[in-house]
């Protein structure tokens, strides 16, 4: 994305992973972070700022091309209020992974870079292959049907395409392999989201196994009898929750609602936060949910739950690695206009 200033780019990066060099000591830290994100979710790295101050850069900044080859970036300078560089790192694909700088696996994890040793990348090549390994049986006609005609209501010209051709361009394959996140999304019991509805007279449980089941059948019933606004912010907590879990992990998504007084809690698995900014970990996700315009992924999702609920905060479970929201709710006597984003 193209920015106008650093505020603009502050703004609308909210959800990003991003690392900030306010003086680049060592040009090497640079490339070791390109290769960070590269072989994690990406994000961006920002020259001549930090999340506190702008410093601007004042020297002829040029990345060696050689250094980089085979990496998906794009650099954007921004002179307003001060000259700064932005890089903008893309994640690679799970077959191009992991590439090695100077004999060292650089990986972005909770916004931190780690480094790993050569035998390390052999492993994680090899991990690599569990995902495609899964062939078309692994995924959910029913949930596979009801995401093509979704997609195809919203964008009608990809009709034309191909069973095979439709799902690459929906982002649930690269080339001819099921992506971990397309199977996530349709595959059959490939996620576990649940659901509990409390109240002193009875107890409802709601369960999806993939996250096309949770968006399409369980949010819906969750909303039904909100306030729109207070429905607006429970749809984007749950659509954070999705996005945001630690599917590496458990994967597992719990939502929570009580009465006396009426409340929402979701539980999922990862942390949220790293130093006060969102790390978005599934940009495969990010997209699908875009294509079905289930999200923006400019951080406004936020916003809508704070003019919600001003008290709203994620809370962090340091120890069991996971992220805790909670809001109030209100309910309405008549049934809520389609939440519309």
């Amino acid at each position: 994305m193209d920015f106008l200033s650093y505020h603009d780019f502050v703004e609308r990066t909210s959800n990003y992973d991003c690392q900030f060099i306010a003086r680049p000591d060592a040009e090497e830290n640079i490339y070791e972070s390109i290769y960070a994100m590269s072989n994690g979710e990406g994000g961006y790295i920002v020259i001549g700022a930090d999340e506190e101050k702008i410093y601007g850069v004042d020297f002829d900044f040029r990345l060696n091309s050689e250094k980089l080859r085979g990496l998906k970036y794009e650099i954007q300078e921004l002179n307003r209020p001060a000259r700064i560089i932005i890089i903008y790192v893309e994640p690679l694909e799970f077959y191009e992974r992991p590439m090695i700088f100077k004999g060292r696996i650089y990986r972005r994890v909770e916004g931190i870079n780690l480094i790993s040793s050569i035998r390390s990348a052999r492993y994680m090549a090899m991990r690599q292959d569990d995902e495609p390994e899964k062939k078309e049986r692994a995924l959910n006609e029913t949930s596979v049907k009801e995401f093509h005609e979704a997609i195809i209501k919203r964008r009608p010209e990809l009709k034309i395409y191909s069973r095979e051709e439709f799902l690459r361009r929906s982002f649930i394959y690269s080339g001819r392999n099921l992506m971990r996140e397309g199977f996530l999304m349709l595959g059959n019991d490939s996620a576990e989201i649940t659901a509990e509805l409390k109240s002193d007279m009875q107890s409802i449980t709601l369960k999806a196994n993939n996250l096309w089941s949770a968006y399409f059948d369980m949010l819906p019933r969750l909303i039904s009898r909100l306030s729109y606004d207070c429905a607006r912010a429970l749809f984007e907590m749950f659509m954070n929750a999705l996005i945001h879990s630690d599917y590496k992990k458990s994967g597992a998504v719990t939502i929570t609602i009580t009465g006396n007084p009426p409340a929402c809690t979701i539980i999922n698995s990862g942390l949220a936060m790293s130093f006060k900014r969102a790390a978005l970990r599934n940009f495969r996700l990010m997209k699908i949910f875009k294509l079905l315009g289930a999200v923006r992924g400019s951080g406004l999702g936020i916003e809508i739950i704070k003019n919600y609920s001003p008290e709203y905060k994620i809370m962090q479970d340091m120890l069991n690695f996971k992220t805790i929201s909670r809001i109030p709710l209100k309910a309405m006597k008549e049934l809520p206009s389609p939440v519309i984003l």
